[in-house]
């Protein structure tokens, strides 16, 4: 027999109860796949809304931004924020380094 050990209680998001939440998660158990879809095209098209694709790696940046509590963010160097003359130098390396490895 497993010993069950009780995790501790996630506090409820401000203004939610145990019951409304329970009547969510029964709506969206019980929707059907043409309900839940025309439910995601309504949002989708909402007014005042845009929806913006963002990587997955950025996700916790952006809403951090969103937020207001954003910290200003170090740039880091890549081949878009280098100078122009670096990034010659570095194409003639790999060139060169192509050439020998033929």
């Amino acid at each position: 027999m497993k010993n069950k050990t009780k995790r501790p209680r996630t506090p409820l998001p401000e203004g939610s109860t145990e019951e409304g939440i329970a009547a969510l998660a029964h709506y969206y158990d019980n929707q059907s796949e043409d309900d839940a879809a025309a439910e995601y095209e309504l949002g989708l098209n909402k007014k005042g809304y845009t929806w913006i694709p963002v990587p997955n790696a950025l996700v916790s940046d952006v809403r951090q931004l969103l937020s207001g509590k954003s910290k200003p963010v170090k740039k880091k160097k890549t081949l878009l924020t280098e100078p122009r003359e670096r990034l010659m130098e570095m194409q003639k390396k790999r060139r060169v380094a192509a050439r020998g490895h033929k």
